[in-house]
């Protein structure tokens, strides 16, 4: 935050912040935002940047509520612009993909000058907004699944996976050698295996868990068929690891 002063010798700050965080604007979230905006500055510009490359600009964001959002336009990014000539104040914040030079998901970029105590007031209030809007699953849009943690790691979970198949064929088939082209062949195969794993897992990730979301009209939509598959997929996984847990006390 730097400090300056403005010709009226009142103490200035200009404040500006990037970070990734995800986030689910639904209604509520929308309604908050109007909220919290009508007690400070005015809103000046709406922009939401659509899937069809287009940049639509909005009146207000109760405007902006009653977009169709449609899937070959939904919405990937949203600018707010504000301002205010009495006690001037001004700044700006995006959400998404806005700018593709720099953009993350989950991007937010933050952006006020004016007087310090204005500036601290909708700092806070708008970053409080944000994490309010942070989805209970937000840790597992952060993870990465190329990294060097997971690939290793389902490599060697893959190679023993095939090896205690092939104990299983060895006991049925009295073989119990072990020969190079097996080593190649377990190596390849596990490769392949873990690439098309953790393939898998990164596509579940962007679609259930997915680090923005702007729930305006079809949006709304999308979001309550993500919540469904999501449910049962976690559901799902409880109940296999809940039953495989049960199995192995039982056998130990």
């Amino acid at each position: 935050m730097q400090a300056y002063t403005n010709e009226n010798d009142e103490h200035s700050v200009e404040y500006q912040r990037n970070w990734q965080s995800p986030f689910v604007l639904d209604s509520r979230a929308f309604r908050d935002l109007c909220r919290r905006f009508s007690k400070y500055p005015e809103l000046t510009s709406v922009i939401a940047k659509c899937e069809d490359g287009m940049s639509r600009e909005f009146i207000s964001l109760e405007n902006l509520a009653n977009f169709d959002n449609k899937k070959h336009r939904r919405i990937v990014g949203l600018r707010l612009e504000f301002s205010r000539a009495l006690g001037p104040i001004k700044g700006s914040i995006m959400l998404g993909n806005i700018s593709a030079e720099s953009y993350k998901p989950g991007y937010i970029e933050l952006t006020l000058a004016g007087a310090e105590s204005d500036v601290e007031n909708i700092r806070s209030s708008i970053e409080d907004e944000i994490k309010n809007v942070r989805p209970w699953f937000w840790i597992l849009c952060r993870l990465d699944y190329g990294g060097l943690v997971f690939f290793p790691t389902f490599f060697v979970l893959s190679v023993m996976v095939l090896l205690y198949f092939y104990y299983i064929f060895a006991q049925v088939t009295n073989v119990n050698e072990l020969n190079d082209s097996f080593h190649i062949s377990v190596t390849v195969i596990s490769l392949f295996l873990t690439l098309f794993v953790l393939w898998c897992l990164k596509f579940l990730q962007k679609f259930l868990f997915p680090s923005e979301s702007f729930c305006v009209g079809d949006g709304i939509l999308r979001k309550k068929n993500i919540d469904r598959w999501r449910r049962w997929v976690v559901c799902t996984v409880a109940v296999f690891l809940a039953g495989s847990g049960l199995k192995w006390g039982l056998l130990t």
